[in-house]
């Protein structure tokens, strides 16, 4: 099965697997991708709550200088997000293994070689292994975006979401995050798919990044990124404007049926952008699936 043949495949059995949908879409969310559909939906904080946050009396000096109780809120914070990235790990790595195993015995996909089960566990760890290089890239920037987030917090701007806003007072700290784990997200999901023929955790990173440096998979990174990335920008301006919308008619008081209008017109903009997106998410992993099987 030639790279065309493949992505086409994996297309045309997409269009017709709901159940690939609901997975595909479960994942994407359980590993974070709710962070992302977030923003359309976010009140921005105002000039007096920045001000509290930003107060000398839980920051100090800033990151050269913290006050113990900032120190305290960053140890439980990274406490409570590791907790939370082990759980929700789990539960994707769970639904990502029921999806590629539903992919590699579809009948319209003959043409990839056969998997077997893929342990949870094994799963997980593979996908942090190969995240060590977005670690790094996170580790070294750590500076940067905290400088950034205090700087925005002291002074802030107007427009852009605040998460945003801090993101791009650090371009080359923020770019060099997303392209590792962008990479780090298609070596895990290659090793993962490995695993599952050879059942060696070590032949499946080694292979993994052997496939990810091939031609064929840098296009299938680019080209399934950059649709699951459109529709999710697509989401955010549809369910941006309709917040917008609403958010003005909540605050003034309107009458309950123009109300009920507007959040109706909210509830079916996001329904329509999760459908889609379940669909070039399923697509995406299927392709990947696809990628690393064709070959036999």
């Amino acid at each position: 099965m030639s790279w065309r043949e493949a992505m086409l495949g994996t297309f045309l059995a997409t269009i017709g697997r709901g159940r690939w949908w609901l997975l595909a879409l479960a994942g994407f969310l359980v590993r974070g991708g709710i962070l992302l559909l977030l923003p359309p939906v976010v009140i921005p904080p105002t000039p007096a709550d920045l001000a509290l946050i930003s107060s000398p009396a839980l920051l100090g000096a800033g990151l050269q200088s913290p006050t113990p109780l900032f120190v305290t809120v960053i140890v439980v914070v990274i406490l409570g997000l590791t907790a939370v990235i082990l759980g929700s790990g789990l539960l994707g790595a769970w639904l990502d293994a029921v999806l590629i195993e539903a992919a590699a015995r579809d009948d319209e996909l003959e043409g990839l070689a056969a998997t077997g089960p893929i342990p949870i566990n094994a799963g997980l760890t593979l996908r942090l292994v190969a995240h060590i290089p977005t670690f790094v890239a996170v580790g070294l920037g750590y500076f940067a975006l905290g400088d950034a987030a205090y700087a925005e917090l002291s002074s802030p701007q107007p427009g852009l979401p605040l998460v945003v806003r801090i993101l791009l007072r650090a371009p080359l700290a923020t770019g060099a995050i997303v392209v590792a784990w962008l990479a780090g997200e298609a070596w895990g999901g290659l090793a993962v798919r490995r695993l599952g023929r050879h059942g060696s955790m070590r032949a499946a990173l080694v292979g993994g990044l052997r496939d990810l440096l091939r031609p064929p998979a840098v296009v299938t990174l680019v080209v399934t990124n950059l649709v699951v990335g459109l529709l999710v920008v697509a989401l955010w301006l549809a369910a941006g404007r309709a917040f917008d919308r609403l958010w003005p008619l909540l605050v003034d008081g309107a009458p309950a049926g123009t109300l009920l209008v507007a959040l109706g017109l909210l509830v079916a903009t996001w329904a329509a952008g999760l459908w889609l997106l379940a669909i070039g998410l399923a697509w995406r992993s299927a392709a990947w699936t696809a990628e690393a099987l064709r070959r036999g």
